[in-house]
């Protein structure tokens, strides 16, 4: 199995990257079904750059083995006063690559970002109940569920409830010891 190395996004990742988007709506993980899916490579590169250009409030972390891209976290805050001190973010993976140690790289590295990220104090994300594998994931990095939406996403003719989960940075940080 080739090693994991999580890095910044760039540009030349967008094509692995809107692959990974349409196979997210295609499982019904992503925001948009399959038949919304309208997202291009450009829009992906413009995405990128846009990161890369605010640095204190997104990160955009691409997790490669070896020359293959196997998944992505992308984080980012409202610029607003009072909402600067908390983000959101998501994360994605082909499936070849979860349960690989993937997903636990990205968030650990995304964390270490975190710690470093000025006026920092919250991180959420959201998650489908059914996804038991990535509330597990992100239980084992500290954080609880804050919030339930019930039957929140109907997708195929089925509903699923989303879960709000989030950690509040400790006195040491984000990054859990341990992890």
């Amino acid at each position: 199995m080739a090693a994991i190395t999580i890095r910044p996004s760039i540009k030349e990742d967008a094509g692995a990257l809107l692959k990974l988007a349409r196979l997210t709506a295609e499982e019904g993980f992503g925001l948009a079904s399959p038949e919304e899916f309208s997202t291009t490579e450009d829009t992906f590169k413009k995405r990128i750059a846009a990161f890369q250009n605010l640095p204190q409030e997104s990160c955009m972390l691409t997790a490669e083995a070896g020359e293959t891209v196997a998944g992505q976290l992308s984080f980012f805050r409202r610029p607003e006063e009072k909402y600067r001190h908390h983000g959101s973010f998501s994360m994605s993976l082909f499936p070849e690559w979860r349960g690989r140690g993937a997903g636990h790289q990205l968030v650990k590295s995304f964390l270490s970002w975190a710690d470093t990220a000025g006026g920092l104090e919250k991180i959420t994300l959201e998650v489908l109940a059914g996804n038991e594998s990535a509330q597990r994931l992100y239980r084992n990095f500290g954080f609880i569920e804050e919030g339930r939406l019930v039957r929140h996403v109907k997708f195929r003719g089925r509903y699923e409830d989303l879960l709000l989960m989030a950690r509040l940075k400790g006195r040491h940080g984000f990054s859990p010891s341990g992890v």
